[in-house]
């Protein structure tokens, strides 16, 4: 399971997010608790994900069901806060070159499913 608290700009843009995970073994109990307090599905977000360790980052490469392909950079370290460490991502993402879009969107797969059906407006930050 996967908890991410996602912080914003002043304008509402997404900057990073921490995450928190945590293993899961029993899916059907874990529905339940869910339900008993009261939240509901809102999207289901279906994806394959290959990983790579590259050292101080996390390349993660997804086929995501209505989206397509992506990759996430993910720094598994604190380079000395976000802006340091957004410049590291950045800098390690050079290196791949053309393979990855210029135009990279920091927000997440179920934002982006909700967005493509037209039930959220998106508001992203350019990273």
């Amino acid at each position: 399971m996967d908890y991410k608290f996602v912080h914003v700009d002043a304008q509402g843009a997404r900057t990073h997010s921490d995450e928190h995970e945590t293993r899961v073994s029993d899916a059907a109990v874990l529905k339940s608790i869910l339900s008993a307090l009261g939240f509901r599905p809102i999207v289901v977000v279906d994806k394959t994900r290959s990983v790579f360790n590259c050292g101080d980052f996390h390349v993660c490469v997804d086929e995501v069901a209505e989206l397509g392909s992506f990759a996430e950079i993910e720094a598994v370290k604190d380079f000395g806060g976000v802006e340091k460490t957004l410049q590291e991502v950045r800098s390690f993402a050079h290196g791949f070159g053309s393979l990855l879009a210029a135009d990279c969107v920091n927000a997440g797969y179920p934002d982006l499913v909700l967005t493509k059906r037209g039930l959220f407006k998106l508001r992203t930050k350019k990273v």
